[in-house]
């Protein structure tokens, strides 16, 4: 993943943008995490180098690896 150039560092930081104190792992679901422009993916980062497609089925994934691997 390639992440995008933070534009403002005190509203665009996503490490410390959220308060998880008194979450534990029975509630951890509820936390709430902002869509911050730093952190949205894919991002093409040149010219030469395409966003990848993901494969349309597991099968197609599949038969790529062992394409690879022979």
């Amino acid at each position: 993943m390639i992440w995008r150039e933070q534009k403002n560092h005190t509203t665009d930081g996503y490490f410390c943008s959220v308060d998880v104190k008194e979450f534990n792992s029975k509630n951890k679901r509820n936390i709430s995490y902002p869509n911050l422009y730093s952190a949205i993916r894919p991002v093409p980062h040149s010219s030469e180098i395409s966003i990848p497609q993901p494969p349309s089925s597991l099968d197609e994934y599949s038969s790529e690896l062992e394409d690879k691997a022979a």
